[in-house]
């Protein structure tokens, strides 16, 4: 299976992403809940949603990059989340990965996350556990 990414459409993609967040979280995600949030985001906020496709189409990953407007810091979030039908497979590595490049191309100086993976090394970061 070949997977790509590219940026979430909030007309085509949302339906999916709600459902995959209900799925996982197990708190109801709906459509709208997503379009506030984007309605609510505050001046300066950077936030990416992106979405992986398989190579029939199908949504199977999610993730979202986010900065804080507030955060002068330089501190990125990462949230990634695959289709449990669909783990183990790369796609959730690839999500990541993604995610910590675009932190990086915008100057990211540290980087909030749920789970360590391998790349974070190969991408020149370090862990703080404090």
């Amino acid at each position: 299976m070949i997977v790509t990414t590219r940026l979430a459409n909030p007309e085509t993609d949302y339906l999916y992403i709600a459902e995959l967040l209900t799925l996982v979280e197990q708190t109801p995600t709906t459509v709208e809940r997503l379009r506030e949030w984007d309605r609510h985001s505050p001046p300066g906020q950077i936030r990416r949603r992106s979405v992986a496709v398989d190579d029939q189409g199908r949504l199977v990953g999610y993730s979202v990059v986010f900065r804080e407007a507030s955060d002068t810091t330089g501190r990125f979030k990462v949230w990634v989340t695959v289709d449990p039908a669909h783990r183990r497979r790369g796609i959730g590595n690839l999500l990541y990965r993604q995610g910590l490049q675009l932190s990086a191309r915008t100057r990211m100086q540290s980087c909030l996350t749920e789970f360590r993976l391998l790349i974070w090394t190969e991408m020149g970061c370090s862990e703080n556990t404090t």
